[in-house]
């Protein structure tokens, strides 16, 4: 399942923009970062940002969502069944429209990783 996970500063450039660009009046922006990945891609390239080696444990999707129905009413579960579903869904978009008409530049998901 992929994924277009955009920096947080260039969605508060967007928003902010979005007050001042008369365009952006009375329509909406999908928000994506410039490259749609996977969830494993996106941990491994943490992992190779912060110099530590992310070993991946595959575990079917029915067993994840038993899990999460028997577990995910306790606080000390980080996952509940909506988030399960977003992760589990094609969560792409066409970044170009927010990012040129509310003049927020955008980059890689490796490249935004640079600060940790």
């Amino acid at each position: 399942y992929r994924h277009q996970p955009v920096h947080v500063e260039a969605l508060a450039t967007g928003i902010v923009n979005s007050i001042s660009e008369k365009q952006a009046f009375h329509n909406t922006y999908d928000v994506g970062g410039l490259e749609a990945i996977s969830y494993r891609d996106q941990l491994t390239a943490i992992g190779n940002t912060v110099g530590k080696r992310v070993r991946h444990l595959q575990i079917p999707l029915w067993i994840s969502k038993i899990a999460v129905y028997l577990f995910g009413r306790f606080r000390f579960v980080p996952i509940d069944s909506d988030t399960l579903t977003m992760l589990t869904s094609e969560n792409i978009c066409d970044p170009n429209p927010f990012s040129q008409e509310l003049k927020s530049p955008l980059e890689s998901f490796e490249t935004g990783l640079k600060y940790l």
